[in-house]
């Protein structure tokens, strides 16, 4: 354990921040407090049987007054777990024995981050808002600013500078797309494709420069009046939020995806369309599941959206009933989980065809998802039988386009053979399907699974050497998943 002297000591606002983002357990609406932090973090550790590394509120307490820079090595591992950071230097955490120079260099999953910008000058510089509060000569001021730190980071090879060059291009004299809704719903379509096979980081930075412009034009239709186009676009505008959401908890970034769910369900309501306010919390139900929520809010949210859709059957409708099913399984309830799929799979059968083909986008329902969710659901439960059936016929159905969706019915495997007792064989395949995913493509979704089997692995065998490169496999993809 690292501790500074008192001349050097100064408050670890990153982990205190952090800590201050998570919601009490204990007392809804409240910040996690230091003792309940701690508990969550030993709960961890007990998961993971480390009894001897046991953390209390002083433990936090002297983090974030800085008298303990650099934690033990599983100290670290649970306070990254709980408050979902993807390095130590996210939560304000280094080793003052180690010169600056000898610090690895950790790629930051915020393309702002690489130019010195912090989250709040990304918006209150870089991001043009379209406020009308803003003038123009206050909004030329703030990109000739970003030009500047752009073309520094240029001379000096920074990567990821790319996505702050395109918000100059914002600045630019434009022709009036505002009122061109079939290109943003085309916009749409390639970001719904495009989530399945692109990497996380991309998608984020992509994202970003698209909802600026996408902001500047409903800010225009608003300022004309033209409800009619302001609606199509906060249609769009509630998909693209989603899929930052989604692409966020990818990346185990929860707290983020959050905001961003808030946002893509106002965007979503604005529009007036249902299928799009159904579809939006559908997603953010399944996700849930993978955002470091309770399995309780994932199945509470997945059942008020069953009943907001009444009889209309859609995709949403569909991922809601998928949502609902998982929770339950999670939750050991395994008749009606059981119940949940049958009725996932009568679901299924009332989606037009149009919606049911595998066009690769996710604004279709393709049969492949009916068996994932089966496969996860028969997982859970260790209904082996069942579960080998499921992923079969999902493996069949899922594309090789589609990386990471293979990856989790094959982890659905891996936990099976464990099940069946075969915990080397089940370890090793884990492994193995980890190890052939691009780093990048080793997200918060896929890793989860990981965990999974290591937490029903007995007790007396996580010694073994399978379970421990499975779970040093695991630890190394968490950072580098975000880099």
């Amino acid at each position: 354990m690292d501790t500074s002297p008192k001349a050097e000591r100064k408050p670890n606002w990153k982990f205190i921040r952090a800590r201050k983002r998570l919601e009490s357990l204990r007392d809804p609406g409240a910040v996690m407090s230091r003792e309940e932090f701690a508990d969550e973090c030993n709960k961890w550790l007990a998961s993971r049987s480390i009894r001897d590394q046991t953390i209390t509120a002083n433990t936090i307490a002297k983090i974030e007054q800085g008298k303990t820079t650099w934690p033990g090595l599983w100290r670290r591992r649970a306070y990254r777990a709980v408050t979902g950071a993807a390095t130590d230097a996210e939560l304000g955490l280094y080793d003052r024995r180690r010169s600056p120079l000898e610090k690895p260099h950790t790629p930051s999953a915020d393309p702002y981050d690489t130019l010195g910008l912090s989250h709040s000058d990304a918006r209150d510089e870089a991001l043009p808002t379209g406020d009308a509060s803003v003038t123009g000569a206050e909004a030329e001021m703030r990109r000739r600013i970003l030009l500047q730190q752009v073309l520094t980071a240029l001379s000096g090879g920074v990567v990821g500078w790319w996505p702050a060059l395109d918000t100059v291009r914002l600045g630019l004299p434009t022709a009036d797309g505002a009122s061109d809704t079939d290109v943003w719903a085309e916009t749409a379509e390639e970001y719904g494709s495009a989530y399945y096979t692109h990497r996380p980081t991309d998608l984020v930075a992509n994202l970003s420069v698209d909802l600026t412009e996408l902001q500047d034009a409903l800010t225009t239709t608003s300022a004309r009046g033209d409800a009619r186009t302001h609606q199509e676009l906060s249609r769009v505008c509630g998909q693209l939020c989603a899929v930052m959401a989604m692409s966020l908890t990818n990346l185990g970034q929860p707290l983020p995806a959050r905001r961003w769910w808030r946002a893509a369900e106002t965007a979503a309501d604005t529009s007036g369309d249902t299928s799009t306010q159904v579809w939006v919390r559908a997603q953010s139900a399944i996700h849930a599941l993978y955002g470091r929520r309770t399995v309780g809010t994932a199945l509470r949210r997945a059942e008020h959206v069953i009943s907001i859709s009444g009889k209309t059957v859609s995709p949403g409708t569909a991922e809601a009933a998928a949502a609902r099913a998982q929770a339950l399984a999670m939750l050991g309830r395994a008749d009606d989980a059981k119940a949940a799929v049958t009725s996932l799979a009568q679901t299924f059968e009332q989606l037009p065809d149009t919606l049911t083909n595998d066009d690769g986008i996710m604004w279709s329902w393709p049969q492949r998802r009916l068996w994932h969710s089966a496969s996860f659901v028969y997982t859970y439960l260790g209904d082996t039988r069942q579960a080998y059936r499921a992923q079969e016929q999902a493996l069949a159905l899922t594309p090789a386009a589609a990386p990471r969706a293979r990856a989790q019915v094959q982890l659905h495997h891996a936990v099976c053979l464990v099940h069946d007792g075969n915990i080397d064989d089940g370890a090793n395949h884990a492994t193995s399907v980890i190890q052939q995913l691009p780093a990048q493509q080793r997200t918060a979704l896929v890793l989860d699974l990981g965990r999974h089997l290591l937490d029903v692995t007995p007790t007396d065998t996580r010694s073994r050497s399978s379970l421990r490169d499975l779970d040093e496999l695991i630890t190394t993809s968490t950072t580098t998943a975000a880099a």
